[in-house]
């Protein structure tokens, strides 16, 4: 009897430990998530954030929007960061501190490194899907197709046709396409002036969730966390 009543004692403190350790909701006014335990500490959204990244799959509810999300977050939070750090090393000022920032023949070259990528990824792209169909070819992917009408010499040359006039423009779109990565890469180094600028306090607080995520999203995030995470 005694043992029994024990093992219902375990059974139930193991239980509420792993309630405990479930997220309940987001609260944006001190951008952090409460447990539904509510004895332990809130968790902080970039602790939150760092292992939903860990996480998440292609398979789950909302993926591209929550990686999407992710991505603008971490962007923002690492601009804040450089921020700190020019704050911290800034001469004191009326309403901050002042920083000299240098200003770049390019500031943000990864613009010009997607649309390159882009334009030079044409001469190549007919590649990239002939060695995916091998791929599906290995893996037993591939099936016949039960289209009595199917022609698998007429969607060849279909596809043949294809593969040509992507080669064909890709070869227009090569060297513009490298020139632009390169124009992106050397104008970033090329420093062209400075500018002094004021920073505050105001300007080093990380924006809440809800500028980055629409709250389905994050209910979703939540629900992510809470099947994957074990605390």
């Amino acid at each position: 009897m005694r043992h029994s009543i024990f093992l219902l004692l375990v059974s139930i403190t193991l239980s509420s430990n792993i309630i405990s350790n479930e997220i309940e909701k987001y609260d944006p006014m001190v951008d952090s998530f409460l447990y539904i335990d509510q004895n332990q500490k809130n968790l902080p959204s970039d602790i939150f954030i760092m292992n939903l990244k860990e996480v998440i799959t292609k398979e789950d509810p909302l993926y591209n929007n929550i990686k999407r999300g992710i991505r603008e977050y971490e962007d923002r939070k690492n601009s804040i960061n450089d921020l700190q750090y020019k704050f911290d090393n800034g001469l004191e000022a009326e309403g901050g501190k002042k920083i000299i920032e240098d200003i770049y023949l390019v500031n943000n070259p990864n613009n010009f490194y997607l649309t390159g990528s882009v334009l030079a990824a044409f001469i190549v792209a007919p590649l990239i899907t002939d060695i995916s169909e091998i791929f599906d070819w290995f893996s037993g992917e591939k099936e016949e197709s039960d289209d009595p009408f199917y022609d698998a010499d007429e969607e060849e040359e279909s596809r043949n046709k294809r593969d040509k006039n992507i080669k064909k423009l890709g070869r227009y779109t090569f060297l513009p396409g490298v020139s632009i990565i390169a124009i992106g890469y050397f104008g970033s180094k090329i420093k062209i002036a400075q500018k002094e600028k004021i920073i505050n306090d105001d300007d080093l607080v990380m924006p809440n969730l809800l500028e980055f995520f629409k709250k389905n999203e994050i209910n979703m995030a939540i629900k992510i966390y809470n099947n994957r995470i074990k605390i």
